[in-house]
């Protein structure tokens, strides 16, 4: 008998460490903490490091709302790493969320993209459609006062 009960506790022993190390915590894999992260990432301007968070939080299916934040997140952080699929990512967003509150900025991120590669037309055509007096200004110091779009 008591051979019996050592060799029970001594299987206990030896898989008590096995069934500890294979679980996962909430805490790392979370959706929100996930989505928290990657917010936190995108807004101290880390867009390479937000990318894998935000990522993992789109694959986890979140609510429409969270979900529509973390996927502009994704096409801003391409845009702002050059990413060579840029237009691509901005145009797709676009098409699914077209009443998004993100748009004037997504149009005025394509214009720019437009530019840089040399296509004129189309970037002026997006830039007169985009509403610059409501994008965020970076700095009130280093930012003209007196610009104005293009007539």
């Amino acid at each position: 008998m008591k051979k019996r009960i050592s060799r029970i506790i001594c299987t206990l022993l030896c898989c008590a460490p096995i069934a500890i190390s294979a679980q996962t915590s909430e805490k790392i894999t979370s959706p929100v903490n996930l989505y928290k992260e990657g917010k936190e990432l995108f807004q101290e301007k880390n867009y390479a490091a937000a990318i894998p968070a935000l990522k993992a939080f789109v694959k986890q299916k979140p609510t429409a709302s969270l979900l529509q934040d973390a996927e502009y997140m994704l096409v801003s952080s391409a845009y702002e790493l050059k990413d060579k699929n840029r237009i691509e990512l901005l145009r797709k967003y676009l098409d699914r969320y077209p009443d998004t509150p993100y748009a004037n900025r997504i149009y005025s991120l394509l214009a720019s993209c437009y530019f840089y590669e040399g296509k004129y037309d189309e970037a002026l055509a997006l830039f007169n459609s985009t509403r610059l007096d409501l994008l965020e200004m970076k700095s009130a110091t280093t930012a003209p006062t007196n610009w104005q779009p293009a007539t």
